[in-house]
């Protein structure tokens, strides 16, 4: 099944939206699907579907920020406040599970998800490969951070098989399946689960107006 693109109305500011994201979020759809050869019979791109994802939702924040004449964000402002913001606001969070180590109360939960999703897994990932530890000259290690574990759920299906059911989650409700575990060594971002919450997130940022008009602000449009 192809890509499935984001049902958004027909606006100058929607076909911004989508020119920025989808692109991400294609690619994210059949890595998702894809297998590679190797030892066992279904190796999957995980990681490589979560980064794209993450970049998708990392263009969408800017948007809201960006300054065309400069050709980066407005001044004043910064790419984690407006990553960690947007996912907040525009997440479908009722409809999928976090799990938290420490049990905080649900807003706070959901905030330290979203935070989480930009200082562990889009700033290590992206930067860094993950490697996010840091080591005195001794050789000791102190300071260390969370790892960003990715984990990618498929029943062993077929490359076509698996793309038609990403395509069938895309129309479907959220299930409330696990989208993030937050850890005290390490936490976990589910690949499918954060898929659909990106683009969730992207159309219910085109639905609001107060997003159209900074967005329709930034971009002159």
């Amino acid at each position: 099944m192809p890509y499935v693109r984001l049902p958004l109305a027909d606006t100058k500011v929607n076909a911004a939206i989508s020119m920025f994201t989808e692109g991400y979020l294609q690619q994210a759809h059949y890595l998702l699907a894809a297998t590679y050869p190797g030892d066992g019979p279904f190796n999957h791109f995980g990681q490589s579907a979560a980064v794209m994802t993450l970049l998708a939702i990392a263009a969408a924040s800017r948007l809201r920020i960006f300054d065309p004449v400069k050709n980066n964000k407005r001044s004043g402002t910064k790419d984690d406040e407006a990553f960690i913001t947007c996912v907040r606001e525009f997440f479908p969070w009722a409809d999928v599970t976090i799990v938290d180590d420490q049990h905080r109360p649900i807003g706070q939960m959901r905030d330290a998800a979203s935070a989480e999703l930009y200082k562990v897994f889009r700033n290590p990932l992206v930067h860094s490969g993950g490697v996010t530890g840091k080591a005195h000259l001794s050789g000791k290690i102190a300071d260390w951070h969370r790892t960003p574990q990715v984990c990618h759920v498929f029943p062993g299906l077929s490359p076509e098989a698996n793309e038609r059911r990403i395509g069938e989650s895309c129309a479907a409700p959220l299930a409330h399946d696990t989208l993030i575990k937050l850890g005290a060594l390490a936490s976990m971002v589910y690949t499918l689960p954060l898929y659909l919450c990106a683009r969730r997130m992207i159309e219910n940022m085109a639905a609001d107006a107060g997003v159209q008009q900074e967005i329709r602000k930034s971009l002159d449009i």
